[in-house]
């Protein structure tokens, strides 16, 4: 059942992720564009700071979720693992538990300021576009990262019960070469 769930997490996280990679596309050919512009001519991209800002929400928050889904966040568990098999599960599930309940506190304040933001009309500078629906997109990905560890804690709990645990990651293969 957990896999099931585990696999439907991995799969919204991975099309939420692809926002992330056309964000990161539109942020390059603002850029060049700018720098273009720049060197032709007196003008540049209107609101290019406001639009970077913005652009790097998106792709920061978005990819949060795939990033855990991964595991390819940094780790260090030096000393977690020498500890036996059952141990380092219980360890980590209690990790992921304190990392989604984290997550869900930083969650629900984005929420406020979110409507902070929406009450307040606040915009980028130029092109007056609003602020608020940036805080929703760190909100959502806030969620999918928070998700995502509870899922992962919740099979950790699982091998702990068993008496698994993964692979130390020294032993384990490397999982950035999935990524990149």
């Amino acid at each position: 059942m957990l896999t099931k769930i585990d696999k439907v997490v991995e799969k919204i996280c991975t099309k939420v992720a692809l926002a992330s990679i056309c964000s990161l596309f539109f942020l390059m050919c603002m850029t060049g564009i700018h720098v273009i512009m720049r060197k032709f001519t007196p003008v540049s991209v209107p609101d290019s700071i406001g639009l970077t800002e913005c652009s790097m929400i998106v792709i920061v928050f978005l990819s949060m979720g795939y990033l855990q889904v991964n595991k390819g966040h940094i780790r260090v568990d030096i000393v977690v693992d020498r500890f036996p098999p059952r141990l380092r599960s219980f360890i980590e599930a209690i990790i992921l538990v304190g990392c989604t309940v984290i997550l869900l506190i930083v969650m629900y304040a984005n929420i406020l300021q979110a409507q902070l933001q929406y009450t307040t009309n606040l915009a980028t500078g130029v092109l007056k576009i609003p602020l608020w629906p940036f805080f929703v997109v760190v909100c959502i990905g806030l969620l999918l990262f928070a998700v995502s560890t509870a899922v992962h804690a919740a099979l950790s709990f699982e091998n702990g019960i068993r008496g698994t645990a993964p692979a130390p990651l020294g032993q384990a293969e490397n999982q950035m070469d999935s990524v990149v």
